[in-house]
């Protein structure tokens, strides 16, 4: 997998992705926090993104990739802890679209976000 400098500057890593499944885990720590002291909404939102398109990915083909086009996401809880763990599986993929869902658990296991999201499925350049 190809180097992220985002991704290593918020200390996100896959864990596993393969069949239509992938956790990807983030590191807690104070950067990455809002005000009020729990993870930024936009970290989990990269989560969801991260992970979701890690599911697509390991079912594509080696000259395919794939861009979001569409990410949601609900909040249920503050993120707080050391490390927050997103699982997310593939709902559907077809030949242009694949569409995917995410939960998001902090390290005491609550559920703190859900999220959903669609990828475009593209052919690379030769």
């Amino acid at each position: 997998m190809k180097k992220n400098p985002f991704w290593e500057y918020i200390h996100l890593e896959v864990l596993s992705a393969s069949n239509g499944t992938a956790q990807v885990k983030c590191n807690v720590f104070e950067s990455i926090l809002n005000s009020s002291g729990s993870v930024h909404g936009g970290v989990l939102a990269t989560l969801v993104d991260t992970s979701i398109g890690n599911a697509v990915l390991s079912k594509l083909d080696s000259n395919q990739s794939t861009v979001t086009v569409d990410l949601n996401i609900k909040y249920i809880k503050p993120a707080r802890g050391t490390t927050i763990l997103a699982k997310a599986s593939l709902s559907n993929k077809g030949g242009k679209l694949a569409v995917g869902t995410c939960e998001i658990f902090d390290d005491n296991n609550n559920l703190v976000a859900i999220g959903n999201a669609t990828f475009m499925i593209l052919n690379k350049k030769e």
